[in-house]
C-alpha cells in the first residue's frame, strides 16, 4: 500500500474526528451515556495518582465497604492515565487522548486488515469509516469506558496475526499474544472473537477441510501458543479480580452475569423491557439502510457457509458466541448498550468475509457508489446523533452544573481536608459526584434503599465522616437532613458543605 493512502486515511479520521466534535469534548469530564460507569473508570485513575500508584490496589471512592477498594476490568489504561497525570497534571484530555489513541489503532488496524485480506483499496477505507460511523461507537471512543480500546486491541492483534500469516516472521507472535491479552483483560467478550479464531484454527488442523487454496493458519503450534497464552491470562486475571473483590466484598462492579440477568431467570417484564432496549438501541448502531446491508451479506455468508470457506465458518462461530453472551447477559444489555460494542466484531466479520468471497462484486462502479452514500448516511447520521448524547439532549446525563464549573475545585480544596469523608447527595451514582469533589466517602448509593437514613448516617459520623454535600435544594427539605445538617460550612452556588455533627439523646 503507498504512503498516500496511510496520509489520505489519517486526514479522513481527523476530519471526522472533528465533525464529531471530539476537539470540544476532549477535555470534558465524564457526562453523557451512563455517566455512571465513565466516573468509575476515571475514579480508578484518579485514586492510582493519589494513592501511591500501587497497581494491585485498584481503588475508587465510594467507600461502601473497605474503603473503596474493588476491580473490575484489567486497570491498565487507568493505571497508565495516572502515570502520564504525574508529568502532565491532572487532565480529562489525557484520559480521553489515550482511549482515542487505541481506537485509532483499531481503525488503522482494520484498514491495513482489510486491504490485505481483499487488495482492495476501496474496501479497505470502507470498513474502518463505518466502524467510526456507528454512532454509539463514535460517542464511546472518545469517553472513559474500555469497551472501545478492547474491541481496538482485538482488531490490532487479528490485523498482526494475518500480518503473520502472510510474512511468517515470528517476532510478531509476541504483540499478537498482547494485544489479545489486553483485549480479553479489557472486556471478557472480547473473548468471543478469539475463541472463534482459535477455534477455527483447530478444526483446520485436525483435518477439516475448506475450500481456499490453502490453509489459512500454516504453523499450528506457534499460533496455538498465543491463544492459549491469552485464555491462560484471562483466567489467572478473572480469577485474582474475583478474589479481591470477595476480599473487600465489593458489591457494585460484577465479574460476571448477575442473578435475574440470564434469559432463563428473567421475568416477563425484563424480557419486554430488554426486547424494547434493544429496539430503540437500533439507530445507535447504525441507519437502516446500513442493517438491510448487512443482512442481504449475512445471507451471502450462510450460503458461503456450505461450501465450506473459513471465513463464513468463523462469521457463524462469532456469531454464536455473540446470542450466547446475549443470553447469558440478557437483562444487562437493556440499561448497559456499551455491551454491545465488543460485539460490533460480528457485522465487521459478515463485511469483510463478503468482501473476500466476492472480490468481483465489489470493484463495481456501481456498487462502490452506493457503498460511498451509505458512508455519507452514517456519517450524518452519527452526527445527528450528538443533538442527543450533547448539547442537552435526552441521554446527556450531568450532575449539578456547579460541579462543572471552574472554580468549584478551589472551593473544595479551600472547604473540604482532602482526607476527610464526605456523603454526597443526591446522587444515584457510587462514584459521580465523588469524583467531581475528589473526595472519599458515600453517595446516596451507600445508603439501604438509596435514601438518606439516620441509623446509617450516626454510623458514618462514628466512622469519621465529617461533611455532607449537598447539591440543589431538594435534599434539603429532608428531615434527616435537616436534622444532622444544622451547621453550614461553605456555599458555592447551589451546592452546600454542612459539618456532620452527631445528635445527642
Amino acid at each position: 500500500m503507498k504512503v498516500k493512502h496511510y496520509l489520505f486515511f489519517a486526514a479522513i479520521i481527523l476530519g471526522l474526528s472533528i465533525l464529531f466534535e471530539y476537539h470540544l469534548i476532549i477535555d470534558t469530564a465524564p457526562q453523557s451515556c451512563h455517566i455512571w460507569r465513565q466516573s468509575d473508570c476515571v475514579s480508578f485513575a484518579t485514586n492510582y495518582y493519589e494513592n501511591g500508584m500501587h497497581f494491585t490496589e485498584p481503588r475508587v471512592y465510594n467507600e461502601l465497604t473497605s474503603n473503596g477498594y474493588c476491580v473490575g476490568e484489567f486497570p491498565i489504561i487507568y493505571f497508565t492515565v495516572a502515570e502520564i497525570w504525574h508529568y502532565t497534571g491532572q487532565h480529562f484530555w489525557v484520559f480521553r487522548s489515550l482511549q482515542l489513541l487505541i481506537f485509532f489503532g483499531g481503525l488503522f488496524s482494520l484498514f491495513c486488515m482489510t486491504y490485505r485480506l481483499t487488495a482492495n483499496i476501496f474496501l479497505a477505507y470502507f470498513l474502518p469509516i463505518l466502524l467510526f460511523s456507528s454512532p454509539f461507537v463514535m460517542l464511546y471512543a472518545n469517553s472513559f469506558l474500555p469497551d472501545v480500546p478492547s474491541l481496538s486491541f482485538v482488531l490490532i492483534g487479528l490485523n498482526l496475526l494475518t500480518k503473520y500469516n502472510a510474512e511468517r516472521k515470528i517476532f510478531l507472535l509476541f504483540p499478537i499474544a498482547i494485544c489479545l491479552m489486553l483485549a480479553v483483560l479489557l472486556k471478557a467478550n472480547a473473548m468471543i472473537a478469539v475463541a472463534a479464531f482459535f477455534i477455527m484454527l483447530l478444526l483446520e488442523n485436525v483435518g477439516l477441510k475448506f475450500n481456499e487454496e490453502k490453509k489459512i493458519f500454516q504453523k499450528f503450534i506457534p499460533v496455538s501458543i498465543v491463544f492459549v497464552s491469552v485464555f491462560v491470562a484471562a483466567f489467572i486475571w478473572y480469577r485474582w479480580a474475583i478474589n479481591y473483590n470477595k476480599k473487600f466484598d465489593v458489591t457494585f462492579l460484577g465479574t460476571g452475569a448477575w442473578p435475574g440477568w440470564p434469559l432463563w431467570e428473567a421475568t416477563p417484564e425484563n424480557i419486554k423491557g430488554t426486547l424494547s432496549a434493544l429496539r430503540d438501541y437500533v439507530p445507535e448502531f447504525w441507519s437502516l439502510s446500513t442493517w438491510i446491508g448487512i443482512l442481504f451479506c449475512f445471507v451471502l455468508v450462510v450460503k458461503d457457509f456450505f461450501k465450506m470457506r473459513f471465513f463464513s465458518w468463523l462469521s457463524l462461530g462469532i456469531l454464536a458466541g455473540s446470542v450466547l453472551l446475549y443470553v447469558d447477559f440478557f437483562v444487562g444489555f437493556r440499561d448497559n448498550n456499551y455491551y454491545f460494542i465488543n460485539l460490533m466484531i460480528l457485522p465487521l466479520t459478515i463485511l469483510l468475509t463478503t468482501f473476500i468471497h466476492y472480490p468481483d462484486f465489489f470493484t463495481k462502479k456501481t456498487v462502490q457508489a452506493f457503498l460511498i452514500v451509505l458512508l455519507a448516511v452514517n456519517i450524518f447520521h452519527a452526527k445527528s446523533m450528538l443533538r442527543i448524547y450533547y448539547h442537552g439532549g435526552w441521554k446527556h446525563d450531568r450532575f449539578n452544573e456547579t460541579f462543572y464549573v471552574k472554580d468549584f475545585r478551589n472551593f473544595v480544596d479551600q472547604n473540604i481536608e482532602k482526607d476527610a469523608k464526605v456523603a454526597s447527595i443526591p446522587d444515584v451514582t457510587p462514584n459521580g459526584t465523588l469524583l467531581l469533589l475528589q473526595r472519599h466517602g458515600v453517595s446516596n448509593y451507600g445508603f439501604h434503599d438509596w435514601k438518606v437514613n439516620e441509623q446509617q448516617l450516626s454510623q458514618m459520623i462514628d466512622w469519621g465522616y465529617k461533611y455532607m454535600v449537598v447539591s440543589g435544594n431538594e435534599m434539603l427539605q429532608d428531615s434527616t437532613v435537616k436534622k444532622y445538617c444544622k451547621t453550614p460550612k461553605a456555599q458555592f452556588n447551589d451546592i452546600r458543605i454542612f459539618e456532620l455533627k452527631k445528635i445527642l439523646n
